[in-house]
């Protein structure tokens, strides 16, 4: 039976005893002090590191009857199982086991079953005597000087030898004194009484091993010129004796000479793929590992059949290959096995069975990624972190799984090192350990201030730390900044507004008198007159009614009557405020359109693009080694988020959102940079939150990574090449493996995408995913189909009408200076524009059947660039509109009106325009 130990959220009884981590009496007695308990009380058993490493872990200490309050300490509390094994509280067996079964499987008075250390065991007399360890003996009183030198050591014992034969004598004495019978003959007539007797299983031991074996021991020989020695002479006679006999299994005998091998070997597959039809579990335990770096198969002679093995997920068979035959599968076998081999996996994660779906991933495909996914899909949290640990270098999953699956501590040392100080101190904090849990706090803090963010400082301060009033000066420093000054002061406002002890009006008067320079009024009063509910006394209200009539008059009388709109909101009881304010401006307005507003980002961020995800638009850049968002919309608001992640130079960074309105972005910079996860909150400036995120569960496939597609309703497809194949995988949006599949032609064959390809722009489509690779365009249907749709040039970008649109259009742009209009819809209408002596830069489609992208001049380099719009809704698309440019645009995105569009400049310039005419008639 298969014993295993799972987390549990509630504890699953009252704590009877406690583990506490550290490796001496000095770590220890600080929180047994703490118990209040006389030491001569408590039964204390030392916990080793391991049967190699017998040097202290820890400590276990059984409770007496009364109970202990181990709340807010170190200490993680233990609950006894049949009053002899003891495991942590958040932890239960799985199968449950009787008390009477308990009692005969455990070997020792009293074990311990640890989620890292595993099971340890003690007898009675190997208690730790606290009394002995702190009690002072007596003074001896000895004369050293008068000590005898002793005897003279003994020389050093170098070696030990007993007279041993040749090694051609002994093998030939262990080869006479075994049945010359043939493996398949042992297999078929073996006698009941021989199977279970130790000679039997040595006997069958040796055969399923041996051969591999030798041939490990063989690989391991140093190889020159000389002519073998006896030991190598003598371990190939034994290899090729043991290949003649070995030949049980799927496939039949041992054959003579090669091509007999290669047919055996043929013949072995084919009964594999066929036994996969009928029964898959059989099929599994005679598969052949596929992609297996560590795996070593092949030295000198072997068996051209497949022998049985365990096909249960084991970590420690990972890592560690054996040596084994070498079979050089031709690629139609090899694809098709690959298929049968991702069948199998799929089909048990369908039926939850995710072990057998992690032996498959870990163990036959070796996609190690994979089978860690799986694992935590079955709970099966300590097995996931150890590959992530140690095979995937992948530190951030790893620390989740130790999390998920209980092991605080652990998951706490990985968390510090990958420098997540705030998780690393939430998770002090859940047990307990508030001084650790602030340490942690105040390194984000600090982090947080060298950046300027000065709104995520504050955000420590109050909702980690405790520390009200230094947030309050925090977020008036920021007020005093330009990157985060508008956000701070509402922050300040919310923050005392809710204080009984704070005078508003009061503060509202400092806040302007002090703090507010004249560059800065118009911010002060926008941001009070849109919390004026904040205020509760007539006091702070009259204040603030007050200040904003002398702004306003002021601003006035500079000929500045732009915020006269928010009159009101200073006088809701006038319904008519809003009409006088609307004549009075149309009075002082010369005839002609408003323009459209827009705000400014921060000029000190070097912009890298931008995207729009339903009413609210991301922007992207970067400061230094670190990586900034800005979240803005068309009536003037911007919030600013900053990364703390260190962000190398010259890092490519893309910003991955779906084609619908869902709230969720990806940040993606391949192997080079993974981002912490961010979550922008609903405010009254926002009505809709955003998480911001990076998928760091895909860190093992980055090198072979050729496109995300964040899909709406938050699924992920992925495609990563590998071999002879392409595979499109699906996750969950939590990250959790549902399928994979290799990408096909319609005709049926594998469809391989370029493995040196670079990372491309992947887009959903009614159900299908639409990217490219060098002048080939590709769609691909739910099933991997491949649909392919030439070029004449190598493509350099794409873009794809909104998923609100009538029609799915697709944009692409080649590198021969021409543009391509694809519809997506049958019969694949494909229109083509030449631009001569142009480079296609951003692109972007318009409501209104419009299309609008940037060009420069291929000759002229250094001139500015254009605009151009086009309306795509005739036959053949048509310009409608050019506009030169004095900057340069990373970005276009749709504007805040119908037929309006706005660029995103690399300083943070963002400028409207409006396309004139003819609206109605494209439609």
């Amino acid at each position: 039976m298969k014993v295993q130990l799972n987390y549990q959220p509630q504890a699953q009884g009252q704590a009877q005893a406690a583990f506490l981590r550290g490796g001496g009496i000095m770590d220890w007695l600080p929180e047994m002090e703490r118990w209040g308990v006389a030491v001569e009380r408590l039964k204390c058993f030392v916990v080793p590191q391991s049967l190699a490493d017998r040097s202290p872990a820890g400590l276990l200490v059984i409770f007496p009857d009364n109970k202990i309050d181990l709340q807010n300490g170190a200490a993680i509390p233990c609950y006894l199982l049949a009053n002899r094994l003891v495991l942590p509280l958040q932890a239960e067996l799985t199968p449950v086991i009787s008390a009477a079964e308990l009692d005969r499987l455990l070997l020792f008075p009293l074990q311990f079953l640890h989620p890292s250390l595993g099971m340890v065991g003690w007898e009675a007399n190997e208690q730790l005597d606290f009394g002995k360890l702190l009690e002072a003996g007596a003074e001896k009183s000895r004369a050293w000087d008068l000590a005898h030198p002793g005897n003279a050591p003994m020389p050093p014992l170098h070696d030990a030898k007993v007279p041993q034969p040749t090694m051609e004598e002994a093998l030939a004495q262990l080869m006479d004194g075994i049945d010359p019978q043939p493996l398949s003959d042992l297999a078929d007539k073996k006698k009941p009484e021989e199977d279970d007797s130790p000679f039997g299983r040595f006997m069958a031991g040796l055969f399923k091993g041996g051969l591999s074996m030798t041939n490990g021991i063989m690989d391991q020989l140093p190889t020159g010129e000389g002519p073998p020695g006896e030991g190598f002479m003598a371990l190939s006679k034994l290899a090729g004796w043991l290949a003649g006999k070995a030949g049980g299994g799927v496939g039949g005998g041992s054959g003579g000479g090669r091509e007999s091998l290669e047919g055996q070997r043929d013949s072995a597959l084919d009964k594999l793929l066929d036994m996969f039809d009928n029964d898959f579990e059989q099929a599994l335990r005679y598969a052949i590992p596929l992609d297996d770096p560590y795996q070593k198969r092949g030295m000198g002679s072997a068996g051209g059949s497949l022998s049985e093995k365990d096909a249960r997920f084991n970590l420690g068979r990972i890592g560690g290959g054996v040596g084994g035959n070498t079979w050089n599968i031709e690629p139609n076998r090899y694809q098709i096995l690959r298929e049968r081999y991702l069948k199998a996996a799929n089909e048990a994660i369908a039926r939850g069975d995710f072990e057998k779906a992690a032996y498959i991933y870990a163990h036959l495909l070796h996609d190690l990624n994979g089978a860690a996914n799986v694992l935590q899909q079955g709970k099966m949290y300590r097995e996931a972190a150890a590959i992530y640990k140690e095979h995937l270098k992948n530190l951030d999953k790893a620390a989740e799984c130790l999390e998920k699956g209980g092991l605080i501590l652990d998951a706490i040392d990985l968390y510090i090192e990958l420098q997540r100080w705030e998780k690393a101190g939430d998770l002090y904090a859940t047990i307990g350990n508030k001084a650790k849990a602030e340490l942690q706090y105040e390194r984000c803090v600090d982090a947080a201030m060298a950046k300027g963010d000065y709104l995520e400082a504050c955000r420590f301060m109050q909702e980690k730390l405790g520390q009200q009033d230094r947030a309050l000066v925090t977020m008036l420093q920021g007020w005093h900044d330009n990157k985060q000054d508008v956000a701070c002061l509402r922050r300040y406002l919310q923050t005392v507004c809710r204080l009984p002890e704070i005078d508003m009006a009061q503060q509202l008067e400092m806040l302007y008198t002090q703090h507010t320079p004249e560059t800065k009024q118009s911010a002060f009063l926008s941001t009070v007159v849109v919390n004026l509910d904040l205020l509760e006394t007539d006091e702070a209200r009259a204040k603030a009614r007050s200040i904003a009539y002398e702004i306003l008059s002021s601003k006035s009388a500079r000929g500045d009557n732009n915020q006269l709109g928010l009159l009101h909101h200073l006088i809701p009881e006038d319904n008519m405020v809003g009409s006088d304010v609307s004549r009075f401006n149309s009075g002082l307005k010369q005839p002609g359109k408003e323009p459209v507003k827009v705000p400014q980002l921060n000029k000190n961020i070097e912009w890298l693009g931008c995207k729009t995800l339903g009413v609210q638009m991301l922007a992207y850049g970067r400061e230094g080694n670190h990586l900034w968002l800005a979240r803005f919309n068309f009536q003037g608001n911007v919030e600013y988020y900053h990364w703390p992640e260190h962000l190398e130079q010259g890092v490519d960074i893309t910003l991955i959102t779906p084609r619908g309105h869902d709230g969720a972005a990806y940040l993606y910079a391949g192997e080079q940079a993974t981002f912490s996860k961010k979550f922008l909150p609903i405010n009254e400036r926002f009505s809709t939150a955003l998480e911001v995120s990076s998928p760091n569960w895909l860190q093992d496939d980055f090198n072979q990574l050729l496109g995300i597609c964040l899909r709406s309703g938050g699924d992920i497809s992925t495609l990563v090449t590998g071999g002879s194949y392409t595979t499109l995988k699906r996750y969950s949006a939590a990250g959790e493996l549902r399928s994979e599949m290799h990408l096909k032609t319609p005709e049926g064959g594998f469809f391989q995408m370029h493995s040196d390809a670079e990372f491309q722009p992947v887009c959903e489509v009614s159900g299908n995913l639409v990217t490219f690779e060098y002048e080939t365009l590709l769609l691909i249907d739910s099933q991997g189909i491949v649909q392919t749709f030439p070029a004449a040039d190598v493509i350099q970008g794409i873009s794809l009408s909104h998923a609100s649109s009538s029609r799915s259009l697709c944009a692409i742009s080649t590198h021969s200076q021409a543009w391509h209009l694809l519809d997506l819809t049958a019969p694949f209408q494909l229109q083509t524009l030449k631009l001569s002596g142009s480079i296609i830069g951003e692109m972007c489609f318009l409501p209104g059947n419009l299309f609008a992208m940037t060009v420069s001049d291929r000759h002229a380099p250094d001139s500015n660039d254009q605009v151009l719009v086009y309306a795509v809704g005739g036959e053949t698309p048509t310009l409608e509109m050019k506009v030169d440019l004095d900057f340069k645009p990373v970005a276009i995105i749709v504007g805040p009106r119908r037929g309006s569009f706005c660029l995103i400049g690399k300083d943070g310039k963002v400028v409207a325009y409006e396309v004139e005419d003819k609206l109605d008639d494209w439609n």
